[in-house]
């Protein structure tokens, strides 16, 4: 499977188009920065054994630019942005709950 590049779901929080790296240097992201949320997320893992299946996964890296480029315009609860990025890129139902010691980290990380 691919990750929904666009296909944002419907009563979720507004979250832009997801951006590649060289667009998101471009919005002053660093690239270490990002690879720290990146690692964050790689250490989660939220796909587990699913991630083999996903070709285009590179790392976490565009859910990263995804959840920096959130934290910096929506004003919810970090593990709510966590939440909504993961689940919509990758079909998944992971509550606030399971979000919330990745998201109290890159809290850290982007505070």
């Amino acid at each position: 499977p691919t990750r929904r590049s666009s296909g944002r779901q419907k009563g979720c929080a507004f979250l832009p188009p997801l951006i590649s790296s060289v667009e998101a240097n471009d919005m002053g992201m660093e690239q270490a920065q990002i690879d720290a949320v990146a690692a964050v997320l790689q250490r989660w893992d939220p796909l587990g054994p699913k991630a083999a299946q996903y070709h285009d996964l590179n790392g976490y890296e565009t859910e990263a630019i995804d959840i920096i480029a959130n934290f910096s315009l929506a004003r919810q609860a970090p593990e709510s942005i966590v939440r909504t990025v993961i689940n919509q890129a990758f079909d998944l139902s992971v509550t606030c709950a399971d979000c919330a010691a990745a998201a109290a980290e890159i809290s850290k990380l982007l505070r």
